[in-house]
């Protein structure tokens, strides 16, 4: 699956790129943002930050990176973790 990042943002600072490529297989169908629901993330704390390339939202961002989701910030700290137990 191709990526596209909004510059500016946290995962385009991780991937130190605005684009990239990325393996995702499902075999329970597109489990994808509701396209019904982009207009109500767009108004509130999340921000779209990545695509695919049909447009599909892929990458939501806090919009107060001071505060963040509690789940979201134990994910990252057991990935920087794993990857400095490698």
């Amino acid at each position: 699956m191709n990526l596209r990042f909004v510059a500016g943002y946290k995962v385009a600072e991780i991937y130190g790129a605005l684009e990239t490529k990325e393996h995702y297989y499902c075999n329970f169908g597109n489990f994808g943002v509701n396209p019904n629901i982009v207009p109500l993330l767009e108004d509130g704390t999340l921000q779209i930050v990545g695509s695919d390339s049909e447009g599909a939202v892929r990458v939501l961002e806090r919009s107060r990176p001071d505060w963040p989701h509690a789940l979201v910030a134990s994910f990252l700290k057991a990935a920087v973790e794993f990857r400095a137990s490698r």
